[in-house]
């Protein structure tokens, strides 16, 4: 889950395949492009998957925070 727009899936899935990263499907943001609609597809798409996501990965203390509320866990990733 990402909040990056469609438009980057191919830089997207590149990063993560660069920082080793293994996942099963790449969910983009749909809904806009400011900080709350971003925020908002995350916690969308996590509540639709959440039985399946091991944990998420954020770099914003505030989006860890959300997906704690909702039952997930989380890390914050290497800089």
């Amino acid at each position: 889950i990402t909040g990056r727009p469609e438009k980057d899936r191919k830089d997207t899935a590149e990063a993560l395949k660069k920082a080793g990263v293994k996942y099963n499907k790449l969910m983009m943001n749909g809904l806009g492009d400011s900080p709350k609609e971003q925020n908002e597809s995350k916690i969308k798409h996590a509540q639709s998957i959440k039985e399946k996501i091991l944990f998420a990965i954020d770099d914003k203390q505030s989006m860890r925070n959300e997906y704690k509320k909702s039952g997930i866990k989380t890390k914050t990733p290497q800089k």
